[in-house]
């Protein structure tokens, strides 16, 4: 295996490795963010069944919509994981094992691409959650 081919999979074992660590802690916090709106989101559930006030009902509304918004967002990044992670190990796999260094340069130009591919996915789901934070908050200005 060329040197360049085991440079460029030893750097894509190392991204994606990396990635898959940050995508981990951010499902996460994610998820602590969903089940505390989970835990408002049936106060105000209750609150709607035993007064039936349209304060309640509004923030119910809402609340579930964040929810499925964060519901969304994680499954995104679990899909942005679980990628990354076979990437990972892909590339690991072929960086690794002298065996396989006659293949090392045909997975090095798959992964390679992948990779650029996931990024690209990365960036559009960014724009899509830029574009959604503006709209939130939009209302919101003094």
């Amino acid at each position: 295996m060329s040197n360049e081919i085991s440079i460029g999979l030893s750097n894509l074992w190392s991204f994606h490795l990396c990635i898959s660590g940050v995508l981990i802690t951010l499902i996460t916090v994610l998820y602590s963010f969903l089940l505390n709106k989970k835990d408002q989101w049936l106060f105000y559930v209750g609150e709607v069944k035993t007064n039936h006030s349209p304060e309640a009902i509004r923030k119910s509304r809402m609340a579930k919509k964040y929810i499925l918004r964060l519901k969304k967002a994680i499954q995104w990044c679990f899909v942005l994981l679980c990628v990354s992670a076979f990437l990972a190990l892909v590339s690991l796999v072929f960086y690794r094992m002298p065996i396989l260094a006659s293949s090392a340069k045909i997975a090095y130009y798959i992964i390679l691409p992948a990779t650029v591919l996931w990024f690209a996915l990365v960036i559009v789901l960014f724009v899509i959650l830029v574009k959604q934070y503006r709209a939130d908050t939009e209302s919101l200005s003094l």
